[in-house]
């Protein structure tokens, strides 16, 4: 395991050379996660990481053509309510659609703008008791009242940054955004910025991929409600920092990553070329257990087969990957027994399935 930036030149890493991201892993119906064995470090506490069981689908949506409201453009979110019911956000038709727990279609919320309760590029969505968070990287963190399996706009808190993802951790809105030399800026429930922390991803001696990769992020929240997970999209890397003071506690390296050249040019301009062999990028970090984290990447071939999935599941307190080595669908969220699955090829497809999960614990 290796330590903030260090762990990038370790590994060669610099701005005019090779930057690796990553995605691998197809779509099943059923799928046992299985983990490779742990560092010592955690091989040496005895926790080892849940296995999860999809065991059925229980509704499922998604079509070429048909019903508008089983067509979607590109789903990049969703949450679920303890009602069962299911909230997708979808940036292309920059809407929040929900279904019920049956699986009935509800409506669809929000409408393209940029006035209140409108979306214009809206990136991720968290539920906290009867309050749904929308994030839009133009228009802020928008606040909507659910009330009768509907959507009532309530209120919108402004950001310091145009921000690309968020958690919820107690009372405090976490915000993953490059501005003032940070990553990381803690809000309270009220909208007032507290305080920000997380040096900047990428090499030192190059500001501008420094602002490319640390202004796409994805942020988790750990369900022990003291950390704070943070892996940029387009690098193979991911910290856990303590929310109570800002502390970086750990930070290490993802596997069978991809790589992307990101070059800088005069004028602070840069270019951005793929591997190869396709593009990759982070796109689910969620919480899994109490003391884990799930890693999702999604990788784009140049040629043949459509995406790939990779799943890395991590340990809140060490921070070690574990590659799963299994292939296993897109977790947009889940809860204690259901999980929104998303398949992506031809067109987005959405299924409600089953969640079971065994300890593993020595």
């Amino acid at each position: 395991m290796m330590h903030h930036e260090s762990s990038l030149r370790a590994n060669g890493l610099t701005s005019r050379t090779l930057w690796q991201i990553l995605r691998s892993g197809i779509f099943a119906l059923a799928v046992l996660v299985a983990c490779a064995p742990a560092d010592d470090e955690d091989a040496a506490s005895g926790t080892q990481p849940p296995s999860l069981f999809l065991d059925s689908v229980l509704w499922q949506h998604g079509v070429a053509t048909g019903q508008p409201a089983e067509e979607f453009g590109k789903i990049v979110d969703a949450a679920l309510a303890p009602t069962g019911d299911a909230y997708i956000l979808d940036a292309a038709l920059q809407t929040v659609r929900v279904f019920d727990s049956t699986g009935e279609y509800v409506g669809d919320f929000g409408s393209s703008g940029r006035g209140p309760g409108e979306f214009a590029v809206p990136r991720s969505l968290a539920l906290q008791r009867d309050t749904l968070y929308v994030l839009d990287r133009e228009n802020g963190l928008m606040l909507y009242d659910v009330a009768s399996h509907g959507l009532q706009y309530g209120r919108t808190i402004s950001l310091r940054m145009q921000a690309s993802d968020f958690c919820l951790l107690n009372d405090h809105i976490i915000v993953g955004g490059m501005t003032d030399g940070s990553v990381l800026h803690i809000y309270n429930s009220v909208g007032t910025h507290l305080r920000s922390f997380g040096d900047p991803f990428g090499p030192p001696d190059s500001p501008v991929i420094q602002d490319i990769v640390s202004s796409d992020v994805r942020v988790g929240c750990s369900a022990d409600g003291l950390t704070v997970v943070i892996a940029p999209r387009l690098l193979p890397e991911v910290r856990g920092y303590l929310l109570a003071t800002g502390e970086l506690l750990w930070s290490d390296s993802i596997p069978a990553f991809l790589a992307i050249y990101i070059q800088t040019l005069p004028g602070g301009k840069y270019t951005m070329m793929p591997h190869r062999d396709g593009f990759a990028e982070n796109v689910v970090l969620e919480p899994l257990a109490t003391d884990f984290m799930l890693l999702q990447a999604r990788r784009a071939p140049s040629w043949g087969a459509g995406e790939t999935i990779s799943t890395c599941i991590i340990p809140v307190a060490t921070g070690a990957c574990w590659d799963t080595g299994f292939r296993m669908p897109l977790v947009r969220a889940h809860d204690d027994d259901r999980a929104l699955i998303l398949e992506d090829t031809l067109f987005p497809v959405v299924r409600m399935m089953t969640l079971r999960r065994e300890s593993t614990r020595r």
